[in-house]
């Protein structure tokens, strides 16, 4: 997986109705690898990574969304030598009140195969809910890989 975003936002005790919106926009350059369980080897990639954050504040409450996507990601395997070109599609939102705060990421990989090599697409799901009146939380992980 490429990245994992997670944040957190501590509740105010100003519940005013005034609502507050704060979005960032920023990239960076990226060296990174991921193991293809397609071919069994790692594949090293470059590229420029995109990162998109949108948050709400309203009556204490928080919404939070953050979208992250590549660009000119290439890839070459280790082990093959096969070419790839990678497109990643990471969406994560999360909730907050005084109490409880729900976050729950989806990240979708796809490495497309040039000539012989295979496609590969790799979805993670990951939620997260957190009790913090009375310290209780939760965990549910998934993942889905498919070669053609």
């Amino acid at each position: 997986m490429f990245v994992v975003a997670m944040s957190s936002f501590a509740p105010e005790t100003d519940y005013t109705d005034k609502a507050y919106v704060w979005k960032t926009n920023s990239k960076r350059d990226v060296n990174t690898r991921i193991y293809d369980r397609c071919n069994n080897e790692w594949v090293d990639f470059t590229g420029t990574i995109h990162y998109n954050y949108h948050t709400v504040r309203t009556n204490g409450f928080y919404s939070t969304k953050r979208m992250v996507n590549y660009s000119n990601m290439k890839g070459v395997g280790r082990t093959s030598g096969n070419e790839y070109d990678a497109s990643q599609n990471f969406k994560d939102s999360s909730k907050t009140n005084s109490c409880t705060r729900t976050s729950t990421n989806t990240d979708n990989v796809k490495l497309i195969g040039k000539g012989k090599a295979p496609n590969i697409n790799l979805t993670y799901t990951y939620t997260r809910k957190i009790n913090y009146c009375d310290r209780t939380s939760s965990r549910d992980y998934s993942r889905d890989i498919t070669c053609k």
